[in-house]
């Protein structure tokens, strides 16, 4: 309605329609609009703050999980939210009711931090190994190329 009709106009009309001055509806917006903006969603944190709170001693360990929150923010490991929650279930951790694959991240990383270095490297190695597209892998299926023509 502000950008059809101008929001002086309907503040005019809303101060009519409620038998109020124009001045107590343009106080109620301002206020409406200065506990919208408390609202806001505080900002995530890095996935390198994130590895730097669990502080992992083991050196190898940090390198490869490191590594993995770089294919974390390539989108190349876990690419979806669907994704995460199926790992973690996997784990014992329950989180279907999370918002967003951002949301997710700081307890994926936790969970892999519990990891030992075979099982990261496993992950690691399936992250490199799914470098096509689901659509690449769906059109060589259906063409019936094996998989060990895939690449």
């Amino acid at each position: 309605m502000l950008a059809r009709h101008g929001r002086e106009r309907v503040i005019a009309a809303l101060a009519r329609v409620s038998q109020t001055s124009p001045a107590s509806i343009e106080e109620a917006v301002m206020e409406f609009e200065r506990s919208n903006l408390n609202r806001r969603r505080k900002p995530q944190k890095s996935l390198q703050s994130i590895l730097a709170d669990l502080k992992i001693s083991n050196k190898r360990t940090s390198d490869l999980l490191n590594e993995v929150a770089s294919l974390l923010e390539a989108k190349i490991l876990f690419p979806n939210r669907h994704e995460i929650i199926a790992f973690l279930r996997k784990h014992g951790i329950d989180k279907s009711r999370a918002k967003s694959r951002g949301d997710l991240l700081p307890q994926l990383l936790k969970v892999l931090s519990s990891l030992d270095e075979t099982q990261l490297r496993d992950i690691l190695d399936a992250a490199s190994r799914a470098g096509e597209s689901d659509y690449s892998l769906l059109a060589n299926k259906i063409m019936g190329k094996p998989p060990d023509r895939i690449r």
